[in-house]
């Protein structure tokens, strides 16, 4: 069992409590972790549990809704990726959404939660032990909750979260994306995803989307299980309008 610091928020303090268990499911024939045995215990001060989460619960149910934000750790990016990384954090503020993201302090990661944090918004942060032990956690963060593995952190994230969205990034980001967009393929997943396609960064990975469907390894039909905004302002409009239901994955080859 991996035990996150305690945190406090709302008069309330917060544990993460992480258990690791045999696999206890399958899917297709591939065993799935046991993520009912993940949970956030939430203590009043001094006292009792007062409610408890698990997988199945969106965090809006006990708190606020909450955007899973993919994005780079790089401190090496031009400025233009920062300030849209702010400009995300202070439209969540304002729009009442709670960041669940990474758990980093570095890179466009790092300045979403600041600015999340700063704005009065709530954050939880999900990192794994290793990173943490590199002084990369965002420490001030809401709930800062510890993992093992980089498998259990996106777990994690993705049960914490009502909607996705991915900033530029790199293969984490893309990574995390697309596990994300092959879970809503599947219908396992039904929460709105959008790309933040800042200045076209996207463009190539949208047309490699294109000639995927050009030659039938995809259905036209998955290009519309996700959204893509060029600005900022067009992010949270989108997610808010909900997700669109997953044709069947199986294409009839008879």
């Amino acid at each position: 069992m991996v035990r996150a610091p305690a945190s406090h928020a709302g008069g309330h303090r917060f544990e993460s409590c992480i258990a690791h268990h045999p696999p206890r499911a399958s899917v297709f024939g591939m065993a799935l972790p046991a993520p009912q045995h993940q949970r956030v215990r939430c203590r009043a001060a001094g006292g009792e549990p007062a409610c408890l989460w698990r997988r199945g619960h969106t965090l809006s149910e006990a708190m606020t809704k909450t955007l899973c934000v993919y994005c780079s750790s790089s401190d090496r990016l031009e400025p233009k990726y920062f300030a849209v990384a702010a400009a995300l954090g202070q439209a969540m503020v304002a729009g009442g959404w709670g960041l669940v993201y990474g758990g980093g302090c570095t890179g466009l990661m790092g300045t979403v939660a600041r600015t999340v944090k700063e704005g009065g918004g709530h954050v939880v942060g999900v990192i794994p032990e290793f990173m943490k032990a590199k002084e990369l956690a965002y420490a001030e963060a809401d709930e800062l909750l510890t993992v093992v593995t980089m498998r259990e952190r996106k777990l994690l994230m993705e049960t914490r979260s009502d909607a996705f969205v991915a900033l530029p990034g790199g293969w984490g980001t893309l990574e995390e994306m697309m596990e994300i967009l092959a879970l809503r393929q599947l219908d396992v997943l039904r929460k709105p995803c959008v790309l933040l396609n800042q200045d076209g960064f996207y463009d190539d990975l949208l047309r490699f989307f294109d000639r995927m469907i050009a030659e039938r390894f995809n259905k036209p039909s998955n290009r519309e299980l996700f959204r893509v905004a060029r600005l900022v302002d067009e992010v949270l409009p989108l997610i808010e309008a909900g997700p669109v239901a997953a044709e069947t994955k199986w294409f009839d080859t008879r």
